[in-house]
């Protein structure tokens, strides 16, 4: 009898084991920006799918990945520096120690790690409250110490979402900075700030060492 009931719990955590790996979501890189970001003992690259339990070793703080649920569509920055100082060592790790850390939809909503700290790598979408019309103009007010740098932005085909950058710096070096998004109409004077002292904080592009 007691024989039983081992394997009867035996059984029962295989399944569940097995029913937590079936539910377990996959993520489709979309860009990496060093050679040296390791998955098990492969070296990640663009266009390969990982587990969001799998283990992600870096080389540098400095590193980052965005990635894509292949199930929700849901964009994800994740840069090294943010995962180490919470000691997440995958996906669902990092999520499950900063609660406030998910994007929604791939289209709409920007990979975000905070209520207020966008990640920048190569694009950032923004979403906008509602369609912008021909005739509006948006800028990237960009904040540096005791200078405003203004950039046009540009915006989906669609007019829902904002598109940006690393050129919204305007040629200087990226740094963390704050940002205001600024709708303005052709034929007056009419201004509303979309986004207000958003918090950039931009990451490299492509690191080219091993560090």
């Amino acid at each position: 009898m007691m024989h039983k009931k081992y394997l009867l719990s035996a059984l029962l955590l295989t399944f569940s084991f097995g029913i937590a790996a079936l539910h377990a979501e996959t993520y489709k890189v979309l860009f990496a920006n060093s050679n040296h970001i390791k998955v098990g003992k492969h070296y990640i690259k663009k266009g390969d799918v990982i587990n969001e339990k799998d283990k992600i070793l870096w080389s540098s703080e400095r590193e980052a990945l965005k990635v894509v649920s292949l199930s929700s569509g849901r964009i994800v920055v994740l840069p090294a520096k943010e995962l180490q100082r919470n000691d997440s060592k995958s996906i669902s790790d990092f999520f499950r120690k900063t609660k406030r850390l998910s994007t929604r939809s791939f289209r709409i909503t920007p990979p975000t790690a905070s209520d207020s700290t966008y990640y920048l790598l190569d694009t950032l979408l923004l979403r906008a409250s509602k369609p912008l019309r021909p005739d509006e103009k948006v800028q990237a007010l960009i904040h540096l110490n005791d200078e405003t740098i203004t950039t046009p932005l540009s915006i989906t085909s669609d007019g829902r979402q904002f598109i940006l950058t690393p050129n919204i710096y305007g040629g200087r070096m990226p740094i963390p900075a704050p940002v205001d998004i600024v709708i303005t109409e052709s034929d007056s004077e009419w201004r509303h700030y979309a986004y207000r002292k958003l918090h950039i904080v931009p990451l490299p592009l492509y690191i080219d060492e091993k560090r």
